[in-house]
């Protein structure tokens, strides 16, 4: 039951990196559950809430940045998306 929460919150955050109000407390919210449990929840994996969050933007900044599609915007636009 754990794992499978883990997993949809994780596909939650890669859903909603685009998100500024991305956050624990919409994340329990949107999962009907307590803040402290979607800690508990990653307390274990070695990768807190906040660094997979971080994570997941930088990786998609990082893809932006090589993508040929994206060419005509600026380093800072491509951070702020």
């Amino acid at each position: 039951m754990a794992e499978l929460l883990r997993h949809e919150i994780e596909s939650y955050i890669d859903h909603n990196l685009h998100n500024p109000d991305l956050s624990l407390e919409r994340i329990a919210s949107s999962h009907h559950v307590s803040v402290r449990t979607v800690q508990r929840l990653f307390a274990g994996t070695g990768t807190g809430l906040t660094s997979l969050v971080r994570k997941g933007r930088l990786q998609a900044v990082r893809r932006d940045l090589a993508d040929y599609r994206v060419t005509h915007l600026t380093i800072a636009e491509v951070a702020a998306r």
